[in-house]
């Protein structure tokens, strides 16, 4: 789990706790999920189940 934090460059600290990385995480992936639904890429991700899908079929 260090290495994945290390690259942010302030895990010198040693201050993340596992929910501070996980809420970082969650936090991240609704971005992206939002991002990727716009573009029209959220289908492959499966996080947006039937949220703001257009009905195309």
């Amino acid at each position: 789990m260090n290495r994945h934090i290390n690259l942010d460059g302030q895990a010198s600290r040693g201050g993340y706790t596992w929910k501070e990385v996980l809420t970082v995480v969650i936090v991240i992936g609704l971005l992206l999920s939002l991002v990727l639904s716009h573009l029209g890429g959220g289908a492959h991700f499966g996080m947006a189940d039937g949220v703001e899908v257009s009905p195309d079929e």
